[in-house]
C-alpha cells in the first residue's frame, strides 16, 4: 500500500538536523553562539577556532561544499578527519554559500559530540518515537521491502548520471560527486549520510515539524 511505502526526502535531511540541534539548544546543551570548538574540540585546526555554531547553521561557516570524492562506504571518521584538515575558504559570518552536502554532516557531529548519539539515534528517541512518526535517519534491514523508487536520473541518462552541488567562487570546491546509482544501493540505505540519510512515509514531515510548533 502506498501508504506504508518509504522513500529518501533527500535535504528535508537538514531541517531535521537543525531540530535535533534546536531541541539541544532549548535544553540548555547547546549554545548557538558559542564556539563550534567548545562541543567538537579538534575541530578548531585550521584557523576554525573562532567559528560559531550559528555559522554551521546559517551556511555562513566559510567552508567549501565538499572534502573531495567521498563514497557510501565513506566511514563517518574519514569524513571527520577530512573536515579537520579543510582550511576557511572566506569569511565566516559574512557571505552565505549554501552548503548542500555537508552542513547536515557538520551540525549532526556537534549533536553527537554533545549526545554521544549518532544523529539517527537522537533523531528516533527524541523525535520520531514520541510521536509515533515513520520517519528514519538510516534504514535498518526490517525496512527493505517498504522501499519506494530512489533516486531517478535525468531523462537520456543513467544511472551512472552523476549527481553534484554546483560549484561557485572562492567558498566551494566542484562539489562531492554522487552518482545516481549509488544513491539507490542497500548500503545508501543502511548508512546515516546525513546530507541525505532520512527516509519517511507520505505526511510524516508535518507531524515531525509540529514539534516546532508546540515549543
Amino acid at each position: 500500500m502506498w501508504r506504508a511505502t518509504i522513500t529518501n526526502v533527500f535535504s528535508v535531511t537538514k531541517a531535521l538536523t537543525a531540530l535535533c540541534a534546536l531541541i539541544l539548544a532549548g535544553q540548555g546543551e547547546l549554545d548557538p553562539a558559542a564556539p563550534v570548538i567548545r562541543y567538537w574540540t579538534v575541530f578548531a585546526a585550521p584557523g576554525k577556532e573562532k567559528m560559531l555554531v550559528r555559522h554551521l547553521f546559517s551556511h555562513t561557516a566559510g567552508l567549501p561544499t565538499g572534502t573531495g570524492r567521498s563514497t557510501i562506504s565513506t566511514t563517518g571518521r574519514r569524513r571527520r578527519h577530512g573536515w579537520l584538515r579543510i582550511p576557511l575558504r572566506g569569511s565566516r559570518g559574512t557571505v552565505a554559500g549554501y552548503r548542500s552536502l555537508t552542513q547536515t554532516f557538520l551540525v549532526g557531529e556537534v549533536v553527537r559530540r554533545i549526545t554521544g548519539r549518532s544523529l539517527g539515534e537522537f533523531f528516533a528517541e527524541e523525535v520520531a518515537e514520541p510521536l509515533g512518526a515513520d520517519f528514519h535517519v538510516g534504514l535498518t534491514a526490517e525496512h527493505d521491502s517498504r522501499g519506494g523508487a530512489g533516486a531517478v536520473p535525468p531523462p537520456f541518462r543513467d544511472e551512472d548520471y552523476v549527481a553534484r552541488a554546483a560549484g561557485d567562487s572562492a567558498l566551494s570546491t566542484a562539489g562531492t560527486p554522487v552518482r545516481v546509482r549509488d544513491g539507490n544501493t542497500i548500503a545508501r540505505r543502511r548508512a546515516q549520510i546525513l546530507r541525505r540519510a532520512a527516509s519517511a512515509t507520505p505526511g510524516r514531515w508535518p507531524l515531525v515539524q509540529s514539534v516546532m510548533a508546540r515549543g
